[in-house]
């Protein structure tokens, strides 16, 4: 029996490996930018005035200076345009949300809809980006056809900021975008934060009017790009844009991961959804057996070999970490901590989309 229960964590485990083999990363590359190309920078924002300096302070520093920087104040009650103009960025009032759509993509669609370049670049308002990042930016998206899609490198300052280590992998392994397989398995959809794309493409697929009513628009403008036979090049964002998830307490980061995160698991391949659902049953496993040893007065081998397996599903944890944010080495070595909180904020999460139907994001109710 014991064999077979660590046959089963071994092979559980492995699927860590499977889900997020390698993530690539933005780099330079020479001879691939064409000055010829414009590009605009698109920020929809809601009540940003705390994020917009980071960001918009990381752009003057660039050696590429945009076209255009649009912030769309998307009704924000605080200072988000004047901080905006104080930069030199362009500010568009967005109009009243209509019937039907979601905050962001009325954001980004009038931003596109006013943008004049030949490259629209979708960047949230909380990314900073590293110095030459935008170069890393434009060159990687020139490298290949397709459209671009950033997960920014996850900065996190606050103790209570590494609860967020499952939702990151999650995130990253839902994808299917970083196993052996490469693009024979296809890629469920975009990450949101930070997108390129060629104005041609964007108007080819219809733009975010496609997904007007949908909290996690990034996923599903992603499987119309496919639609259209668009591929999808999804990268990480290590040494090149970063930000901050919901900086502003423990509310905020339940509240930010419960609006939308029972939506995306629902969005994604089920076949993605259900290995990394399979991974994570093999962290609870290994979890239980390691408990169960200690209170049950196990032999100390049999302690021992669930202490090592213990630790092996915590050294994996912190080889994923280390590649998609600055979480610390305690959050891979108490993994069950952030694991529990994965739980409960998952279940949260499912009961506001099956049973309220609504969440609450920004000061919106959103349906």
């Amino acid at each position: 029996m014991l064999s077979i229960l660590i046959g089963v964590t071994a092979l559980l485990w492995s699927l860590g490996i499977f889900l997020l083999f390698k993530i690539p990363f933005c780099q330079i590359k020479n001879g691939t930018w064409s000055n010829q190309t414009t590009c605009s920078i698109i920020i929809p924002a809601r009540n940003e005035a705390h994020n917009l300096p980071n960001l918009l302070g990381s752009l003057t520093l660039q050696e590429l200076s945009p076209n255009e920087i649009i912030v769309v104040d998307d009704h924000s009650n605080d200072a988000t345009a004047d901080v905006a103009r104080s930069f030199g960025a362009h500010v568009l009032t967005a109009q009243d949300l209509p019937p039907g759509w979601v905050g962001k993509a009325w954001a980004c669609h009038q931003g596109a809809q006013n943008a004049r370049s030949d490259l629209l670049i979708f960047l949230d308002a909380d990314i900073t980006l590293v110095p030459h990042g935008l170069t890393k930016l434009i060159q990687t998206f020139q490298a290949e056809p397709g459209v671009l899609s950033v997960q920014p490198y996850h900065a996190l300052i606050q103790t209570y900021e590494n609860l967020s280590a499952f939702f990151n992998i999650m995130t990253m392994a839902g994808m299917n975008a970083f196993t052996p397989l490469g693009q024979r398995w296809p890629t469920s959809g975009l990450f949101g934060p930070a997108l390129i794309t060629s104005r041609s493409d964007y108007l080819r697929v219809g733009g975010h009017e496609r997904v007007k009513d949908k909290i996690l628009e990034d996923l599903f403008l992603g499987q119309e790009y496919l639609a259209h036979q668009i591929p999808l090049r999804l990268f990480g964002g290590k040494d090149c844009l970063s930000f901050r998830m919901y900086p502003n307490g423990l509310r905020e980061l339940v509240q930010g991961w419960s609006k939308a995160f029972a939506s995306g698991a629902a969005a994604i391949s089920p076949l993605a959804l259900c290995l990394t659902i399979l991974w994570i049953g093999g962290s609870v496993l290994t979890t239980i057996m390691l408990t169960h040893a200690f209170i049950s007065s196990a032999d100390l081998p049999h302690i021992i070999l669930w202490g090592l397996v213990y630790l092996a599903y915590a050294g994996q944890q912190y080889w994923i970490l280390a590649r998609i944010g600055s979480f610390h080495l305690w959050t891979s070595l108490l993994f069950p901590i952030p694991l529990l909180f994965f739980f409960l904020v998952f279940g949260q999460s499912l009961f506001l989309k099956l049973l309220k139907k609504q969440v609450i994001w920004k000061d919106r109710s959103i349906e």
